[in-house]
């Protein structure tokens, strides 16, 4: 799994980039309480934007697990979903402190 994150110099560039890796990466569904926005794509991938940041959890590296072809995009993508050090806004968050409550 490779995680990445893109930092942007507005708001302007930030909804733009976002809105273009759903372009690029096949935005296949919002995902809800992450991020001030966030969807997977269609290899099962997830993009979240937060402030003037976005970041790509690319899944496509993985091994293959034990559910259903159908199944396992959905079934990764939970598992990274569900890890409340994501997006928490805490130290072990990947965006630091939340900017806006000022911690």
């Amino acid at each position: 799994m490779v995680l990445s994150v893109k930092e942007l110099s507005s708001w302007a560039q930030t909804k733009g980039y976002f809105a273009m890796l759903g372009r690029q990466l096949g935005d296949t569904g919002k995902l809800g309480n992450l991020g001030q926005g966030a969807f997977t794509t269609s290899n099962g991938s997830v993009v979240v934007r937060k402030d003037w940041k976005v970041l790509l959890v690319d899944i496509t590296a993985l091994p293959p697990q034990s559910v259903c072809p159908h199944d396992q995009s959905r079934h990764r993508r939970q598992r990274v979903g569900r890890d409340p050090r994501m997006l928490g806004g805490t130290e072990t968050a990947p965006f630091g402190p939340d900017l806006k409550s000022g911690a």
